[in-house]
């Protein structure tokens, strides 16, 4: 071999070892590349994933929030029903009331009404119960007029001044509406054993 082969193969030898060289390098540092982008997508993923459960968990308790405010709305539209049909049962039952059972209630409503608006006055109440709010009326004013005709009340009276600028109701209807708030709670209380809340 002469001189020129042995340079030739040197040249191959240092070209072939530097070029191995290189090519580990490279793949040393694709695989440096490799590792780092693994590892920046595993923290992404996580960062994704740690994300998405936050979205579930918020969706989840907006969802249960959601359901338990509907529940309860139920269950106050419920609990109001029964309290209405309680109070349309208690008015049905007033209005089948013997007017004897019914006379000292008349007696109050009719005294404290004179009292505020004068002898001056007139009471208007149902057939059923004109005889008594007549006596009533006779015992304290013989001058109190009673009106039952056309008078299509449940029970009770209404005693206005004859010139009719001023009145109180004291049908069972209007009583019933004037305190229907307070017997609400009482009513609730008796239903559904709650406790009474301070107006």
């Amino acid at each position: 071999m002469g001189a020129l082969e042995n340079i030739t193969e040197r040249i191959k030898k240092d070209t072939s070892s530097k070029a191995n060289s290189q090519i580990n390098e490279a793949k040393k540092e694709a695989e440096e590349i490799l590792a780092r982008a693994k590892e920046e997508l595993e923290k992404e993923k996580a960062q994704m994933e740690l994300e998405t459960e936050k979205i579930i968990k918020i969706q989840k308790n907006r969802a249960i929030s959601e359901a338990k405010l509907e529940a309860r709305k139920m269950k106050l539209a419920a609990k109001e029903e029964v309290i209405t049909q309680a109070f349309e049962l208690a008015r049905e039952r007033l209005g089948t009331l013997d007017p004897s059972k019914t006379e000292g209630h008349l007696r109050r409503e009719i005294k404290n009404a004179v009292s505020l608006l004068g002898n001056d006055v007139e009471v208007l109440c149902n057939s059923k119960d004109s005889k008594i709010v007549a006596k009533i009326a006779k015992e304290i004013n013989s001058g109190i007029a009673v009106t039952s005709e056309g008078i299509d009340y449940l029970g009770g009276a209404v005693i206005r001044t004859k010139n009719r600028t001023s009145q109180i109701d004291a049908t069972f209807t209007g009583v019933m509406e004037r305190i229907k708030g307070d017997l609400r709670r009482d009513v609730a209380q008796i239903l559904f054993g709650e406790m009474k809340k301070e107006a």
